[in-house]
């Protein structure tokens, strides 16, 4: 009997022993290509980088990718603005934190800040972060490190895909998707809608002008916004050695913001409105070296603007016509 619990032990121990070695395999032999512009898997690579990859994705699910950063891996640090994602790595801001998805700069930077509403959580197949100076492969703004997120790549005959998702404050995520690959065709069909009510932490506000705080103050700590993407990704493969590919997307955010500077005047002053467009076409060449040749052209357009309302406007006077509120200018 002491035997057979001696044996079972020791067949236990091989297993979990064997079980280690394959996942620590496994992960060293993920191919990585951010730290140097090149494919290198990642025991090899010159340059270190950190994985975030499909299985650690998913066991976490995160509704965000500044969830899914500050989750998975040290060294960041998000506050959520208006103007996009104030974003923080080993404590230095976005400009100096550079965005790639599938190796191509994220579009619609406004004064130094991205939008990380722009990419989808549940398109992304894995993450590459190189943490450090990276300025001389992609420039000055990757001092702080480089965060390559890399896109799923559908090769289903169909796929229809629904995720919804529903928190405090009525915060809204959906996502919808349809893959479709016929012989050397394949077409990504992506839409992803994010909506709060916002949220405050505290009613009580300092002004200049004011001797006293203002206690029923309307500024939120998070605004109520809206925000939608759709967005087509189309590939064509005619050889191992060739592929060619379009890709083309348009998005919208609206930001309703309170005036929270005169809490008697209880409606929104205006909103922020931003939109995106892109598209892009390009092609690579893998040749019987192993090299990859690519040539890629891009289009982005990228509108940011504030919006009155005449209602806002009559708001500001007296029954004299004599202005009583300062509007905010820009």
């Amino acid at each position: 009997m002491k035997r057979w619990f001696l044996g079972w032990g020791l067949i236990c121990f091989i297993q979990t022993v064997m079980a280690q070695d394959i996942v620590r395999s496994d992960s060293l032999q993920e191919v990585v290509v951010t730290g140097t512009g090149t494919q290198h898997l990642l025991k090899d690579a010159p340059v270190q980088t950190e994985v975030i990859s499909r299985q650690m994705l998913r066991n976490f699910s995160g509704s965000s990718v500044a969830d899914i950063l500050s989750g998975l891996t040290s060294s960041f640090a998000f506050n959520e603005g208006d103007m996009g994602s104030q974003m923080q790595m080993n404590g230095l801001g976005n400009n100096y934190i550079l965005i790639l998805i599938d190796g191509k700069r994220i579009h619609g930077d406004v004064g130094g800040e991205n939008d990380l509403s722009l990419i989808d959580p549940h398109n992304i197949e894995k993450i590459e972060i190189v943490k450090g100076a990276s300025s001389a492969l992609y420039g000055s703004d990757a001092i702080a490190g480089v965060v390559n997120i890399i896109t799923k790549k559908h090769n289903e005959g169909l796929m229809v895909a629904n995720t919804t998702r529903y928190g405090t404050y009525n915060d809204v995520r959906q996502h919808n998707g349809v893959a479709l690959a016929w012989g050397k065709w394949k077409s990504y069909t992506n839409f992803q809608l994010q909506h709060s009510d916002g949220w405050q932490n505290t009613g009580r506000e300092y002004t200049p002008s004011s001797t006293a705080p203002i206690t029923d103050s309307r500024n939120k700590t998070v605004n109520e916004h809206t925000s939608w993407q759709v967005s087509e990704q189309l590939t064509f493969t005619p050889s191992k050695q060739w592929e060619f590919y379009a890709s083309g997307s348009i998005y919208g955010k609206g930001i309703y913001r309170p005036k929270g500077k005169y809490p008697k005047y209880d409606v929104k002053t205006f909103y922020l409105t931003y939109r995106n467009a892109s598209a892009a076409i390009g092609g690579q060449w893998k040749t019987h070296a192993g090299d990859v040749i690519t040539l890629d052209v891009d289009w982005n357009k990228h509108a940011y603007y504030h919006s009155f309302t005449s209602t806002t406007l009559a708001e500001g006077f007296d029954a004299d016509g004599k202005l009583i509120i300062d509007f905010p200018y820009f």
